[in-house]
């Protein structure tokens, strides 16, 4: 018999059956016969804690019911875990491995929160098979409501959210350690990372210790493959805006003009947006000096009356330059927390609060500024003028929905091409159109209602569980999981055949036979860009 690196070391670990350890079962029938990539994977991970990462819709799924099922029997007393990020990604996953191994809903349990612990305790000793969040079970074994030495096999869905050490994922993985507790691991995703670097950590985390990875082009994927096809469509803007600099200070040239007409403001093109701070800075302090020797009514010196007209030119130029810095300082770390939150591939729909809440306060900063050019001399219905564009601009600095809304206005006209010609050749197809921001997809959902419905097109919005209130006022309520898998039965059933969906539908969730994928916007993250691609071309061609 081989060896699977289990002992009886401890008394309340699961005693390994020796005869049942002698083979292992795998799935086979005329309606899904034997994929050798998938027999090898399933093998080669009931020996080693294994990374898997097969592009969506090679089955997955199956290598890791194999692996719990097989460990399941090898340790009859022991129990089996399987974690996945959301309550949707959780059920499905029950349902395809009592469907794949044939194993009694009676061995297995869905625990979530809106369970009371003092009844999940009993389920954690009795029931085999579990599908959970990694928080139910990083929670009830810190509690003590599950034993940690009970489990032999833990296998994490999108197994890519475990790079970040603060992840749920990681958490678990170090408290499985820390309890020394002797588990197989198997991970799996459709990309383990965007970069080496996050596979890395993948790997340190979890104590991985072999990666089976495949892309669709592999010898072995060929046979099971279908095609996808990828156009880009190029919409141009119909006019190119100014920058949120140049507006902003374009009420600061006669100011600027002056200053540069009496020598304080060093080399000037003539454009207020191209002048430095440092050249700000640097004309205050020579109007200042120009003053005291006004004061002492040197010969040949201004008037009090002309240094001041300049001081006030200065003031004038120095909070329309502040404003625009304020607005570009904000914009600038908006945009690095961005990058920064694509490499953490959360499918939460906190960052559109998190946008918003930044131009606010980007607003509230230029407001000031502005109310301080005003005291200098710009006109108050300028500055209103003004700060009403500035608020249309810090959404475009901040990438807000009120800027991704003006984008998606110069796409609608293709979109609705682009689903005439689809349903005008299958008229039973299924579309899934990403939009990125909550606050955009009850207002793409209406345009179509009105404006595509002739053409055969039913929308629906899809997003995640939040209620947040959009700060905006705007925006599709939160969905929880009974209302998502109510859509998705209507969606397959052919209720809907366009779904207008965030983030929460890019990853893992059994959406159906999808042969359309529109994303409405560029995606910076390549696990993002591949599971939103990953929704088609799983059981027929798609594009």
């Amino acid at each position: 018999m081989e060896s699977y690196g289990f002992t009886d070391a401890g008394p309340s670990r699961p005693r390994l059956s020796t005869s049942e350890a002698q083979t292992y079962l795998y799935p086979s029938s005329t309606k899904r016969p034997v994929r050798e990539y998938q027999l090898a994977i399933a093998r080669a991970a009931l020996l080693e804690n294994t990374l898997v990462s097969l592009p969506t819709g090679f089955g997955k799924t199956l290598i890791a019911s194999v692996v719990m099922h097989n460990f399941g029997r090898w340790f009859p007393e022991g129990a089996c875990a399987f974690v996945a990020p959301t309550k949707p990604l959780v059920e499905q996953q029950l349902r395809a491995f009592c469907e794949t191994c044939g194993v009694s809903h009676l061995d297995c349990r869905v625990l979530t929160g809106e369970i009371p612990p003092a009844e999940r305790r009993p389920l954690w000793r009795t029931a085999r098979f579990f599908f959970c969040t990694p928080h139910i079970v990083n929670n009830d074994v810190n509690s003590g409501l599950a034993d940690p030495h009970r489990f032999v096999c833990v296998v994490y869905d999108e197994v890519h959210h475990a790079h970040a050490s603060g992840s749920e994922y990681a958490r678990l993985a170090k408290l499985f350690r820390a309890r020394e507790a002797k588990v197989r691991v198997l991970g799996l995703s459709a990309t383990a990372g965007r970069d080496l670097h996050q596979v890395q950590m993948v790997v340190n985390v979890l104590a991985i210790a072999r990666m089976h990875v495949y892309c669709e082009g592999d010898d072995e994927l060929r046979p099971y493959s279908h095609v996808k096809e990828v156009s880009v469509e190029t919409v141009a803007d119909p006019e190119e805006r100014p920058k949120l600099r140049t507006r902003l200070l374009a009420p600061a040239r006669a100011a600027a003009n002056r200053l540069a007409q009496a020598g304080v403001l060093g080399p000037y093109s003539g454009r207020p947006e191209d002048i430095e701070p440092a050249a700000v800075a640097a004309a205050e302090r020579q109007l200042d000096a120009i003053a005291a020797q006004s004061a002492m009514r040197f010969s040949g010196m201004m008037t009090p009356a002309q240094v001041h007209e300049l001081q006030k030119a200065h003031r004038l130029l120095s909070a329309l330059h502040r404003a625009a810095a304020a607005a570009e300082r904000r914009g600038a770390r908006r945009g690095g927390a961005a990058e920064a939150a694509a490499g953490d591939e959360s499918v939460d729909e906190d960052e559109e609060e998190a946008s918003q809440r930044d131009a606010g306060e980007a607003e509230a900063e230029v407001a000031r500024e502005l109310a301080a050019a005003r005291a200098e001399g710009l006109g108050h219905d300028a500055a209103d003028e003004l700060l009403e564009e500035v608020r249309e601009w810090t959404a475009s600095a901040f990438g807000g929905p009120r800027s991704e809304w003006q984008k998606i206005l110069m796409k609608i006209g293709p979109l609705g091409e682009l689903l005439r010609a689809n349903f005008g050749r299958a008229a039973a197809s299924r579309v899934i159109v990403f939009v990125r921001y909550r606050a955009n997809v009850t207002q793409l959902c209406n345009h179509l209602a009105r404006h595509s419905a002739a053409d055969g097109v039913k929308a629906h919005a899809f997003v995640g569980r939040s209620r947040r209130a959009d700060l905006r006022g705007g925006g599709a309520a939160g969905m929880d999981q009974a209302e998502q898998l109510r859509v998705l039965r209507q969606f397959r059933g052919g209720e809907f055949n366009v779904l207008v969906a965030t983030s929460v539908a890019e990853e893992g969730l059994d959406i159906g036979e999808v042969d359309l994928i529109v994303c409405f916007d560029s995606v910076t993250s390549p696990i993002r860009l591949m599971q939103r691609f990953g929704r088609t071309g799983r059981k027929m061609d798609g594009r």
